[in-house]
């Protein structure tokens, strides 16, 4: 996106909203995209964390990946962005990649850590259906992701990230003292949050909703959209010119599911007291047999109001979730 439209974003968002001065300003960016004297534009509009979609710092698997930089121009942005002013800067990194070895995921964490990465992203592959790489699975060029060897990665990176003094906060994010992202925490945390543009998704008033997809249809819809006078009525007017999809607020249960799952995965865990205050849900009434069964098996644990799934079993935590969700 052009510098210019990026400034008239923020200048937009700091005339409509009051703006903490201390707020985190996040950017995406793909490490092709960036040389010095972006990098450093963009500190200057406003923008003081960044997060790179870096996946691997092996060149054969960015090959595999389809991924247009390489190793070398990875490194380049990275420290592009320090360069420019950037004091907070996270990495994605995937695991479990077809052909990947231990030793190369290994190579990338520590090739992170040398870099002096203030936060850090890993995600296990998951094959998308109608992707180039389900085509090459289904065709055999490429080997099916192994399971057992992925959770050897990730167990790898707990180690690893933990001994340099990494916070694992979430299961798959870690970060330096202080550097937790605030915007992801907003998610688990089940807080609302506003996203505008095409396709962009919102939680505001216990409504989950996604803008329409088409950049032209979104434009031209907005241009006959009434002035709105706060949050609520800018959502109702345009649930109404159909920007943004149909549908009313999510049932209770729905809400507090979502709470669960997502605050589970938080290293923080979930509290009681909260869900009571929130939903007007008792956790322990609700779910007796199932929080006892997670406790026996060790999935589960707690002091005071507070639950969490301990760290040694992250890896099976969608077990867990699983056991909080009603079928409706």
């Amino acid at each position: 996106m052009p510098l210019d439209a990026l400034k008239r974003i923020t200048s937009t968002i700091h005339e409509a909203f009051d703006v903490d001065s201390a707020a985190e300003i996040s950017l995406e960016a793909n490490p092709g995209d960036i040389d010095a004297q972006r990098a450093a534009a963009l500190r200057d509009i406003g923008f003081n964390r960044v997060s790179i979609g870096i996946q691997s710092f092996d060149d054969g698997l960015l090959l595999m990946l389809g991924r247009k930089h390489d190793a070398k121009t990875a490194v380049a942005a990275i420290h592009n962005f320090r360069n420019g002013g950037f004091n907070s800067i996270n990495l994605d990194l995937m695991f479990g990649l077809p052909n990947q070895t231990l030793q190369q995921w290994e190579a990338s964490l520590d090739k992170a850590l040398e870099l002096d990465t203030d936060h850090i992203s890993l995600y296990g592959l998951t094959i998308e259906p109608n992707t180039p790489l389900e085509a090459f699975v289904e065709r055999g060029d490429l080997p099916e992701p192994d399971a057992d060897l992925a959770a050897d990665m990730y167990l790898m990176a707990c180690e690893r990230l933990e001994a340099a003094g990494y916070l694992h906060y979430e299961i798959s994010n870690w970060c330096k003292p202080e550097k937790l992202a605030r915007h992801n925490l907003i998610y688990w945390r089940s807080g609302e949050y506003l996203g505008a543009g095409p396709g962009a998704h919102s939680y505001v008033g216990g409504q989950r909703f996604e803008n329409m997809k088409s950049p032209r249809q979104y434009v031209q819809a907005l241009q006959s959209a009434p002035e709105p006078t706060s949050v609520t009525d800018a959502v109702a007017a345009m649930r109404e010119i159909g920007v943004v999809g149909s549908g009313g607020p999510d049932s209770n249960a729905q809400q507090s599911a979502d709470f669960l799952m997502m605050g589970l995965r938080l290293s923080e865990g979930i509290s009681a007291r909260e869900i009571s205050n929130r939903f007007d849900v008792d956790f322990s009434a609700k779910f007796p047999n199932e929080i006892s069964q997670l406790k026996l098996n060790g999935l589960l644990e707690s002091a005071g109001d507070r639950y969490w799934v301990p760290h040694d079993k992250w890896l099976v935590g969608n077990e867990v979730f699983s056991q909080f969700v009603e079928l409706e």
